[in-house]
C-alpha cells in the first residue's frame, strides 16, 4: 500500500506491506538511524518518535497508520532550536546520555516543549521513564528535562516549503 506523510518537515511517500511497522519503515526506507528497533515490543522505548506531536513507540505502530501524519524523528528534532535548549540543559546538569537512549529522551522532552502539548510537562516523568536505560540517574534526567522546559514559548516546527 502507498503511504504518504510528512517526515521531519518533508513530504514523503513509500510503499509499505500490511505487516510493516513504522520503526522499520523509518529506519530501513528513510535511513533514520536514531529509530532503534531493539525489543520490537514497546518495552525499551528507543524507537520513540513524535507522531502528530505525541510520543509513540514506533515499533508498535503499523506503517500504514503514518498516512497523512507528521512524523518527527531525532534527526528532525536535532535541526530545531529546542534541540539546542535540551542539549544545553543536559550540559548544565552534567548529564551525559548514551547514544542508545539520547534520541528517545530528547524527543520525549521535545514533545513536552511543543506548544500543542496541553500538559506542558506534567506527563514528562512517565514518558521519560518509558525509555529503559541506566546510563544516567532518572532524577538527574528529569531535572535537566525540567530545566529545558523552563522558558519555552511558542510553536516549534514549521513545515519546509
Amino acid at each position: 500500500m502507498n503511504v504518504t506523510f510528512i517526515l521531519n518537515g518533508e513530504d514523503v511517500a513509500c510503499t509499505a506491506g500490511a505487516l510493516d511497522r513504522l520503526s522499520e519503515l523509518l529506519r530501513d526506507t528513510f535511513g533514520m538511524a536514531s529509530v532503534n528497533t531493539d525489543c520490537g515490543s514497546g518495552r525499551c522505548g528507543t524507537c520513540l518518535v513524535l507522531m502528530d506531536g505525541r510520543p509513540v513507540n514506533s515499533c508498535l505502530v503499523p506503517a500504514f497508520r503514518a498516512r497523512d501524519c507528521e512524523i518527527i524523528t531525532y534527526e528532525g528534532f536535532s535541526r530545531t532550536d529546542d534541540y539546542g535548549r535540551v542539549q544545553a540543559a543536559f550540559d548544565r546538569h552534567g548529564v551525559d546520555l548514551c547514544p542508545f537512549c539520547r534520541p528517545a529522551r530528547y524527543l520525549a522532552i521535545g514533545s513536552a516543549m511543543d506548544a500543542r502539548s496541553d500538559s506542558r510537562g506534567a506527563d514528562l516523568p512517565s514518558v521519560l521513564s518509558s525509555v529503559l536505560c541506566t546510563c544516567s540517574s532518572p532524577a538527574a534526567v528529569l531535572a535537566a528535562a525540567m530545566d529545558a522546559l523552563a522558558g519555552r514559548q511558542g510553536p516549534r516546527y514549521s513545515r519546509d516549503h
